[in-house]
């Protein structure tokens, strides 16, 4: 009576364990986690200001993942920021947000000059999940 489903179950088990699976990063592979914030940055047409990797955990990982810090800085209108923010959300990384700050990327004057697509900077702390 309990197993009526289970083939269904499991392969909607495995095909999301595949999803992760595709969607995980390796922490050693600096470059190439790197490239995805960079394809962002070319897709929407924002400045990466800073982006830096941090340092994991030292304690033992008990699980086949981890949590992978960054911290990324970029410029750009409150519409690009927005976008890729959802582009983060919905992407190809399973992405965790710690935190979001936004600021002003330009000073007054200049923010007066063109009030109508003011420059913002967006600093995210964020968590990739990486493969252990």
């Amino acid at each position: 009576r309990y197993s009526a489903d289970l083939e269904e179950h499991l392969a909607t088990m495995n095909q999301a364990v595949a999803t992760i699976e595709a969607k995980a990063i390796n922490p050693g592979a600096l470059a190439t986690n790197l490239q995805f914030f960079y394809r962002l940055e070319q897709d929407l047409e924002l400045t990466i200001i800073d982006i830096r990797q941090g340092v994991l955990e030292n304690e033992p990982q008990t699980g086949e993942y981890l949590s992978v810090p960054y911290i990324v800085s970029v410029q750009g209108t409150y519409l690009q920021l927005l976008d890729f923010l959802q582009k983060l959300e919905q992407g190809e990384r399973l992405v965790q947000f710690v935190s979001a700050n936004f600021s002003p990327g330009r000073g007054p004057a200049a923010q007066r000059a063109d009030p109508y697509d003011p420059l913002m900077v967006l600093t995210l702390d964020l968590v990739l999940l990486g493969r252990s």
